[in-house]
């Protein structure tokens, strides 16, 4: 796992902590990044079965899901 991954996934993690919403831009703000940046990396992150990108009402933005992540 490199870096990046590991950094995206902590921020997942904290933010998910702290009961802050999981929405592209609030995972941005935190890593300072730019949100195509941040839709690309849920996008990998989606396809290695480390989150699940999903809606959670129709109106409502897409927004992440993770799952237990073990950092061995």
């Amino acid at each position: 796992m490199n870096q990046s991954v590991e950094d995206y996934l902590r921020t997942i993690h904290t933010l998910s902590e702290q009961g802050k919403s999981l929405r592209s831009i609030e995972i941005s703000k935190s890593l300072g990044v730019s949100k195509p940046s941040v839709s690309a990396m849920i996008k990998k992150l989606d396809n290695l079965g480390y989150v699940i990108k999903k809606r959670c009402c129709p109106e409502s933005h897409k927004k992440v899901y993770w799952h237990e992540i073990s950092y061995d």
